[in-house]
């Protein structure tokens, strides 16, 4: 009986390091702060639920399909699913053509 309380304890911190997981690839997926990198070992269907849950977020926030950061991937190999965030390079320039459409919408 013993055993088996530890195990079902186990597999309870299992699920809430699963779900911090869930949230921390959620969370990077959504702010896309620059040069982040993030791997969790996860099973396909796991990885399958991350995916999906990225896929609504970007629907609902109208992020086209063909943006390339943040991307989620998954090894089959190592069943480790991954998160790379824009590139700091690619941020900074982003920033300033952004400021630079501000100033001119401004200025016109």
């Amino acid at each position: 009986m013993t055993k088996m309380r530890v195990s079902m304890e186990k597999s309870q911190g299992q699920r809430e390091n699963e779900l911090s997981d869930h949230c921390k690839a959620i969370s990077l997926l959504k702010n896309n702060p620059p040069e982040q990198r993030l791997d969790i070992p996860l099973n396909y269907s796991q990885y399958l639920e991350l995916e999906e849950s990225w896929t609504n977020i970007k629907s609902e926030t109208g992020i086209s399909e063909d943006q390339r950061y943040p991307y989620l991937s998954y090894n089959s190999l190592l069943h480790v699913a991954t998160v790379v965030t824009v590139p700091r390079d690619l941020h900074e320039v982003a920033a300033a053509e952004l400021r630079r459409e501000i100033m001119n919408s401004i200025e016109a």
